[in-house]
């Protein structure tokens, strides 16, 4: 989904993509993934392009909190669903910015939310 954009961006630059998928994994798999990668995440040459689609609200996913005491922490209403997902998912923007995994993941553990 993202290589249209990095094309425009990158337009005739000999560039090699290598795609990396990660589905649900261990706070501890995380780590030794970011641990191999982390040369390469130093190295001022690589371009990481990093995508998640956060929440996933619904029975389908078997996820539709409901949590007042969330709610008035965040300034949310909880009746209005979109809101309250906006929240649930810009705490864990907030947290990858952060770029504190251990936050991330006590994030993940205290909301369930299913990032």
């Amino acid at each position: 989904m993202h290589i249209p954009y990095i094309k425009k961006v990158f337009k005739d630059s000999d560039i090699k993509l290598v795609p990396i998928v990660v589905g649900s994994v261990s706070f501890e798999k995380a780590q030794a993934i970011a641990g191999e990668l982390a040369d390469y995440f130093k190295d001022e040459e690589n371009f990481f392009v990093v995508s998640t689609d956060f929440c996933h609200w619904g029975v389908r996913f078997g996820y539709m909190p409901y949590d007042e005491e969330y709610c008035k922490e965040r300034g949310v209403d909880c009746n209005i669903v979109s809101d309250y997902i906006r929240a649930l998912d810009h705490e864990g923007i907030e947290l990858v910015e952060k770029q504190s995994g251990k936050d991330f993941k006590d994030y993940l553990a205290r909301t369930k939310n299913t990032i």
